[in-house]
């Protein structure tokens, strides 16, 4: 299935790149953002595996990815990354409205 992702998804990888690369310089953003790039590519290739959280929207689904975990849902055809949060944030107060 494609990817998709909403504008905060976008923000997100920006601010994970950004950081990342602040804190522990060049080689380790590529390791990083490769490894979240991964593991989008194995939920675009079977979505149906990953954790249900409909407690947070409906359709939602979590895969862990580091320490960041993101959150999407199948839309359309396609799946629909919503966000993707360092584990320790407040999940509530960044997805619920």
């Amino acid at each position: 299935m494609n990817l998709t992702f909403s504008g905060d998804a976008k923000e997100d990888v920006q601010e994970i790149a950004d950081y990342t690369f602040e804190t522990w310089g060049d080689e380790q953003e590529q390791i990083y953002l490769s490894s979240l790039y991964r593991r989008l590519n194995e939920i675009s290739g079977d979505p149906d595996r990953w954790k249900k959280r409909d407690d947070l929207f409906d359709g939602c689904q979590t895969a862990l990815a580091g320490r960041h975990v993101i959150f999407f849902r199948i839309q359309d055809g396609e799946v629909f990354v919503s966000r993707i949060l360092h584990q320790s944030m407040d999940v509530h107060r960044r997805i619920l409205p």
